[in-house]
């Protein structure tokens, strides 16, 4: 028996990160937005919020997942510690941080790659609400 999903607290907002790593995740970003095509993708979703603290690379590091399935990429190193309080005061109130995003790119006819855009709150704003 699995462990019932902790409620969603949604942490979207006006601060845009680019998520870092995207190129390791291609097919993940594939199967969730489809295949590469013309002109590319624009598909907005949620996507979660998960602190990697036995990260040996980084600590801090605050990996990005599908909404419900696969790590897409990090936050960016240098916005990881900031945004890792906003997610441990989520997690103290018993609830999972999910942020509004899109995945881009994937043209086709330029062979471009997908990337990943967040758009989350400031987290010393939220924390100050």
């Amino acid at each position: 028996m699995t462990a019932p999903e902790l409620p969603i607290q949604d942490v979207s907002g006006e601060d845009r990160l680019r998520v870092t790593g995207a190129p390791h995740y291609q097919d993940e970003l594939a199967a969730a937005s489809g295949p590469k095509r013309p002109g590319g993708v624009e598909d907005r979703r949620p996507f979660a919020l998960v602190a990697e603290p036995d990260n040996p690379h980084d600590p801090y590091a605050v990996a990005v997942h599908l909404e419900g399935g696969a790590k897409i990429g990090y936050l960016p190193r240098t916005e990881a510690q900031r945004y890792g309080r906003l997610l441990d005061a989520v997690a103290a109130r018993g609830r999972r941080p999910v942020a509004d995003g899109v995945v881009l790119g994937g043209d086709a006819d330029r062979d471009t790659l997908f990337v990943v855009w967040l758009h989350v709150q400031d987290p010393f704003e939220a924390l100050s609400a």
